[in-house]
């Protein structure tokens, strides 16, 4: 049962393109809920997008891969203004520093946060000083949290070993979930033709396996027909990121096509026969779930956020990270399975998907957290 109609939410990530890809169905239950929302993030060309959907936009801007320290502290003073002016009931948090600085200023301001820890980022995947400075951070800005949310066990379980978190407060979610209505079962049989379609949709960062990718296909095409799809943006100012350069000269290799970038990556799973995505780390990968969702073979690392999604041998591969030659392997054995083998895998994904990671899952939770911070709320009142 919920409590009011006019208590407000209030959400900050780093950009609206989050929150237009991740967060727009719990807005919109939220509303449909009865509560006012306002979201604050960066202005991008997503924020227009977001109308329509019942969130007020708050502007915040800042420098999200700044390393500056001053630069930081203005984005603490900038959201500590918000909240004073906003006075939100419960301040939700995604993304690194949104829910380090975004922490701090509900402490200081004693407004309730939930904040949600989908992935550590590449500084975690380097390791070394900075990943050490991250989590330092992470204990400061986590200290006052009312409730902590992660995408997998792995992350939970750091975040517990280093004091971070307590275990009261914390929980697991299935990333931010899927929506099984909108990623529903692909055609009933993929195509048989004499070559197979790999499909890797993401950033285009080496964090996500890209080069690993192209070094298996490199070889893989010496005695198969395959086509690598690579559907994604490029990311020049992220450390990580793939240049033109390279993209091109794969492209001009025939290694790899190119499909450029989209908001509805559902007629390219369809189109694929296998979906991969070799990644170094991740949170939940939202792209794995939406393909199993719609009932496609993975190939995937055996790492944080990727292994959660995919049974071994059943509804896909699991490979190591950062090894072209077992992703080779692994795609391969894809290759040689029958046309009924894949589909019997993709159909075992689906139901996967079904049973444990349903966007509804993830929707109540915030929606049964939000209410009982307003109900102890009003009783300490």
């Amino acid at each position: 049962m919920f409590v009011s109609t006019m208590k407000k939410i209030l959400i900050l990530a780093n950009t609206s393109w989050h929150i237009y890809n991740f967060r727009r169905p719990l807005i919109s239950n939220l509303v449909n809920s009865g509560f006012q929302v306002l979201y604050a993030t960066q202005f991008d060309k997503y924020t227009d997008k977001m109308s329509g959907f019942g969130a007020d936009y708050v502007n915040v801007e800042y420098d999200n891969s700044s390393k500056n320290p001053l630069k930081d502290l203005l984005f603490l003073f900038k959201i500590i203004r918000i909240l004073k002016k906003q006075k939100p009931d419960v301040l939700l948090t995604f993304t690194i520093k949104p829910n380090i600085y975004g922490g701090i200023a509900a402490q200081l301001c004693k407004i309730p946060v939930v904040a949600n820890v989908s992935g550590l980022g590449s500084l975690f995947i380097k390791k070394g000083e900075a990943s050490k400075l991250l989590l330092y951070l992470y204990k400061i800005g986590l200290r006052g949290a009312d409730r902590v949310f992660f995408h997998n066990n792995a992350d939970h379980l750091l975040f517990k070993k280093h004091n971070i978190i307590t275990e009261q407060y914390t929980g697991v979610l299935p990333g931010s979930g899927v929506d099984l209505v909108r990623f529903s079962n692909s055609n009933a049989n993929n195509k048989i033709s004499g070559k197979t379609t790999f499909l890797l949709a993401s950033r285009l960062l080496k964090d996500k396996g890209i080069v690993e990718s192209i070094d298996a296909v490199r070889e893989i095409q010496k005695k198969y027909n395959v086509e690598l799809q690579l559907l994604g943006q490029l990311w020049p100012r992220n450390p990580s990121s793939i240049s033109q350069q390279e993209l091109d000269n794969w492209v001009d290799k025939g290694l790899v096509s190119y499909l450029g970038f989209t908001d509805d990556v559902r007629p390219y799973i369809d189109a694929a026969d296998v979906i991969i995505l070799p990644s170094y780390r991740e949170g939940m990968a939202r792209i794995l779930l939406e393909a199993a969702s719609m009932g496609k073979p993975l190939i995937t690392t055996d790492v944080p956020g990727c292994r959660d999604i995919v049974d071994n041998g059943r509804t896909g591969f699991l490979c190591k990270a950062r090894d072209p030659i077992d992703l080779a392997k692994k795609m391969i054995q894809m290759i040689e399975l029958s046309n009924e083998e894949r589909v019997l895998m993709g159909k075992r994904g689906r139901e996967k998907m079904e049973k444990g990671f349903d966007e509804k899952i993830v929707i109540n939770k915030y929606l049964e957290t939000i209410n009982n911070f307003i109900i102890r709320k009003s009783v300490i009142r």
